[in-house]
């Protein structure tokens, strides 16, 4: 016999309790809404710490595709921080775990008017990523990265990479 949630129409799945195995949060979806990822997937949407901002991220095939491409050398923009709607121009200096058990950052060296907004100079936790100046890079998660150039990844909507494209679902800004 199975039970539905009062007020759930019949037939109709209740949705599925997640909780993040790193942050412990618990979410609420839809059976519709989970999906297998393939391993690089994975470990790149491992360092967005916000489950809601990672479930959306899981379902935009366009922006996996763009932000599994990255490489050093490759020109972004970064969101300054979770709350702010300031980007910087940058250069993906490094791109990997910070720690043993991380997932995938992306070291990023700031350029021109934006080279002395960060807090690094390439160390993390005593550790050297990557070189730069004083104060002239960040360590970011790859859902605060977008393309540099004026072209968008086909997908995006409103140019926000966690818009799902299932669900239209909107994550909150880490």
């Amino acid at each position: 016999e199975s039970t539905r949630e009062p007020g759930r129409p019949a037939g109709r799945k209740a949705p599925l309790r997640l909780r993040g195995l790193d942050t412990g949060q618990r979410l609420l979806v839809e059976e519709r809404e989970v999906r297998r990822l393939e391993q690089p997937a994975f470990e790149l949407l491992e360092g967005v710490s916000d489950p809601e901002k990672r479930l959306a991220l899981s379902a935009n095939g366009p922006w996996l595709a763009w932000a599994g491409g990255l490489t050093p050398g490759t020109r972004v923009r970064v969101r300054m921080s979770s709350s702010s709607e300031e980007w910087a121009q940058g250069v993906v200096r490094y791109r990997g775990p910070v720690s043993k058990h991380s997932g995938v950052y992306f070291g990023i060296e700031f350029l021109g008017a934006d080279s002395r907004k960060g807090y690094t100079d390439g160390l993390w936790n005593k550790k050297r990523f990557f070189s730069c100046a004083e104060n002239g890079g960040v360590f970011v998660a790859a859902c605060r990265l977008e393309p540099d150039e004026e072209a968008r990844v086909q997908g995006r909507a409103g140019g926000d990479p966690c818009r799902s494209e299932l669900t239209g679902r909107q994550a909150p800004a880490l």
